[in-house]
């Protein structure tokens, strides 16, 4: 292997470098924070009481340090300031009180700032969408402009509107931000079975002597015995509709001949649903988290006197339903007043008949529902469970008499049977927030060292 040579221009500049001090500038690939440290400016001299404070210097202009705000400059140090607030926020006349209180700039004697509250000052276009390149609808039309927002107007010098924006974030953030955290687990084991016989169409009987018929109407007692008891889920040979096992069956002894379709099921289904809903809200907001699925049922809109029945299409929400109402206690205590509910379809039940005389049934809701409140330090976890539901359904169709006959009740009977258990548990999380980003938008998305969650 030759050995390894290097350009004595390099080895110069590399030795120029560390003679002058300059690795910081030779090696820098993420910047000047990652190389040397700059040296720790001197402390400021100790305050003593009496003495006069240092004057506090803001830096930049009040544009950029609030970019969000609109300002209007009316002269060297007076500005108006426009502040969007939410609507209704001074509804009762109670924030402008507070915001007085804590703004001394608002109340003192000589050339005070002002600030005044404009309900609904803030509007927007909310009416019908209009083709590109035309031009938009009058302003004074009717649902063209809507109030959106609440405006807050301030006037007063740099320093005045600092001090209201001040008072303005201890207003409505006074108090922390706390994130709950919650995970939903649900369970579903459902086992099920179906038997049932149908003829093999509406004009052969299940069981038929032909034996010949005399011209006088003379031949045998028994002629034919008909009837279907058909599975919830139906049957079909071709396998288009209906499922399980469908079979036919044809014996011929003398003169009987038995022709019929059956059906036999048993279906098992095991369902795990796990969902990790978030929220942010204030000190004391309670939070809301759900998740529900919208079921179709008929809704019975009026009763006539002879029992008939004229229903729509309505829907249902079913699902999770999570209120969580936090409050801090202390430095991490947080004291939650939880409320859990669980609700799914149940049996139906027969409420009337249409104008057909069809069956009109509507379903039940079920529903489990759990309420405490507790105490748990942030970051610990509350486990809520023993939302537990056990169904078992069991219906018989048959024949008097011939449907307990061993062997022909098979005939002459349909059976389904349903077993459902269903368990929900909840684990609550709650987690007192500082001023950094609430939750990371990637955090379970992409993980690869499995570090978890960066800490508070």
């Amino acid at each position: 292997m030759p050995p390894l040579r290097i350009p004595w221009r390099t080895l110069a500049g590399l030795g120029c470098a560390l003679a002058c001090g300059g690795c910081a500038q030779v090696w820098a690939p993420f910047g000047e924070d990652y190389g040397e440290e700059a040296a720790a400016p001197a402390p400021a001299a100790p305050y003593t009481p009496g003495q006069t404070p240092p004057t506090v210097v803001l830096t930049g202009s009040i544009e950029q340090r609030y970019p969000f705000v609109r300002f209007i400059q009316h002269g060297d140090d007076d500005y108006t300031a426009f502040v969007t607030l939410p609507r209704e926020t001074d509804k009762e006349g109670k924030f402008m009180l507070e915001l007085t209180a804590l703004c001394p700039a608002l109340t003192r004697a000589e050339a005070p700032a002002t600030a005044e509250i404009k309900p609904g000052g803030g509007t927007a276009y909310l009416g019908p969408l209009y083709p590109p390149g035309n031009a938009p609808p009058s302003p004074t039309a009717s649902g063209a402009l809507s109030p959106v927002e609440d405006l807050l107007v301030v006037r007063g010098s740099e320093h005045d509107i600092d001090e209201v924006f001040n008072a303005l974030d201890l207003t409505l953030n006074g108090g922390p931000q706390i994130e709950i955290q919650a995970q939903v687990i649900e369970v579903t084991d459902t086992h099920g079975f179906e038997r049932g016989v149908t003829p093999i169409n509406s004009s052969t009987p299940l069981i038929t002597n032909r034996s010949g018929i005399g011209p006088n109407g003379e031949g045998p007692f028994l002629r034919a015995i008909g009837g279907a008891f058909p599975t919830p889920t139906g049957q079909n040979l071709a396998g288009t509709a209906g499922s399980g096992l469908v079979g036919q069956i044809s014996i011929l002894y003398n003169e009987l001949q038995l022709q019929a379709l059956i059906q036999l099921l048993e279906t098992t289904e095991g369902v795990d649903i796990v969902s990790r809903p978030r929220v942010v809200v204030r000190n004391g907001v309670t939070a809301d988290l759900s998740s529900t699925e919208r079921i179709p049922y008929i809704k019975a809109t009026n009763f006539s006197a002879q029992g008939v029945t004229q229903s729509v299409l309505d829907y249902q929400n079913v699902g999770v339903s999570l209120n969580v109402l936090p409050f801090l206690i202390g430095s991490d205590t947080v004291h939650m007043v939880i409320e859990a509910s669980v609700s799914r379809p149940g049996r139906n039940i027969l409420l009337s008949t249409d104008s057909e005389g069809n069956p009109f049934f509507s379903p039940s809701i079920n529903t489990r529902e759990a309420r405490t409140a507790l105490a748990v330090r942030s970051g610990q976890s509350v486990v809520i469970g023993g939302l537990r539901l056990k169904e078992e359904r069991d219906a018989k169709n048959k024949v008097p008499i011939l449907g307990d006959i061993p062997i022909l009740q098979y005939l002459f009977s349909s059976v389904s049977q349903e077993l459902v258990d269903t368990e929900v548990l909840f684990i609550i999380t709650p987690i007192v927030k500082t001023r950094q980003a609430s939750i990371s938008p990637f955090g379970d998305i992409f993980d690869p060292f499995g570090a978890g969650r960066p800490a508070e």
